[in-house]
């Protein structure tokens, strides 16, 4: 007979799930995001704050935990600033979901001890859904980005054949839930996997980084005929598309280009220390709806995000972010590269392989900002962070 507290953390695990894999309905019918928030601070406020036992960090968890420390504190200096500047209650309170879907975390980190277990006696029903979401898709069965989040934890091991199977149940998803950001996600997933270093990542992302400012800069001037007429909320797409070849390839790709101009470039330098919440990212002309979406201008404007969530939250919060942000994932990546043959021994690699599908769906969609994908990522984030743990105290322990 389990324990009551294990049957506490499986029930745990099953909301999580759930919520990743179908947030159409878990999170959007049932608020499994601020469930798993609510959860988070419990599980902090226990152990930080009334627990007479406090947890030892080790070296690495606990320079994540202080870039998560001051990240709780930027979003509560701007959302007390935001009080003054905010254009509706409604909007500040629906962008507060960048604040408390943090607290998720500590779910993820304080209930990973019971996570291998779980997947041990779930992965048949796992895959029993996944097989059968694929052959009958619908948009109430599975979320055709955040899905691929968890094919890696279908295989207990690293063999080729483990990665075989997630890029075939990838191909699956993206055909069967007409997604091509799917295919995007598992090229840049793998890529991260097989880099064989911490020193190529980081030349790797800079390179491309320099790449796409170069390429910004190249396309400023067709980006800003995003004026002519007749007007959008998001600008003439179409004008900007016929300037030049290339921005007439993929329209979403332009979209988001004209976007991220004007939100970066136009908004400078307010962007710098952040927009705060309950305020729009574009202007917008009160009482238009001018996009093919079911909300008018204003709406979209004040809760959408720039489909690329590190982005969004960047003008959000500031420069600070993508500074705290950046930290957060030096510590991960660094730790993965250097232990990645102990990580693949304790058949662990692939919790880490879901944190980096998660992060790369957040550079083409909203995640952060977003209650239907907020608490996946850092609820992964809050389990490689605990596997980081496990071994540097296990280390420590030895010696």
């Amino acid at each position: 007979m389990k324990s009551k507290k294990t049957i506490f953390f499986y029930l745990i695990w099953v909301v999580f799930f759930l919520y990743g894999i179908d947030n159409y309905v878990f999170e959007r019918k049932f608020f499994f995001n601020e469930l798993l928030s609510l959860v988070g601070i419990i599980f902090a406020s226990y152990f930080f704050v009334f627990s007479k036992e406090k947890p030892k960090l080790s070296r690495t968890s606990l320079y994540i935990f202080r870039a998560l420390g001051m990240l709780l504190l930027l979003c509560l200096v701007h959302l007390v600033v935001s009080l003054t500047r905010m254009t509706s209650l409604y909007f500040y309170l629906r962008n507060s979901v960048i604040f408390y879907s943090i607290f998720t975390f500590f779910v993820g980190f304080f209930a990973f001890p019971y996570l291998e277990k779980f997947l041990e006696k779930t992965r048949p029903i796992l895959w029993a859904y996944f097989i059968f979401a694929l052959v009958f898709p619908a948009q109430y069965l599975l979320e055709r980005f955040m899905g691929a989040v968890f094919f890696p934890l279908l295989f207990k091991n690293y063999k080729w054949q483990s990665l075989i199977g997630i890029i075939l149940l990838s191909a699956a998803l993206s055909v069967r839930y007409e997604s091509l950001t799917v295919i995007m996600v598992l090229v840049l997933a793998l890529f991260i996997l097989f880099l064989p270093s911490y020193k190529w990542f980081k030349i790797s992302f800079f390179t491309g980084l320099i790449c796409l400012l170069v390429g910004f800069c190249y396309f400023a001037p067709n980006l800003n005929k995003y004026k002519e007429a007749p007007y959008s909320v998001t600008g003439n797409i179409e004008a900007v598309a016929e300037s030049h070849p290339l921005l007439n390839l993929d329209g979403n790709s332009t979209w988001r280009a004209v976007f991220w101009y004007r939100i970066t470039v136009e908004r400078f330098p307010e962007n710098i220390a952040g927009i705060g919440f309950g305020t729009p990212l574009l202007p917008y002309i009160k009482g238009l709806d001018t996009i093919p979406v079911s909300n008018d201008d204003e709406h979209d404007m004040h809760v959408t995000g720039a489909h690329n969530t590190y982005l969004t939250l960047a003008i959000r919060l500031g420069l600070v972010f993508l500074i705290l942000i950046s930290f957060v994932f030096h510590y991960i990546f660094r730790y993965f590269y250097r232990q990645k043959q102990l990580l693949k021994q304790k058949n662990q690699i692939f919790f880490f392989y879901s944190f980096f599908t998660v992060s790369a769906v957040g550079f083409f969609n909203l995640v952060l900002e977003s209650p239907t994908g907020a608490s996946l990522f850092w609820g992964f984030l809050g389990i490689t962070t605990a596997i980081i743990q496990q071994h540097e105290s296990a280390t420590t322990v030895s010696t």
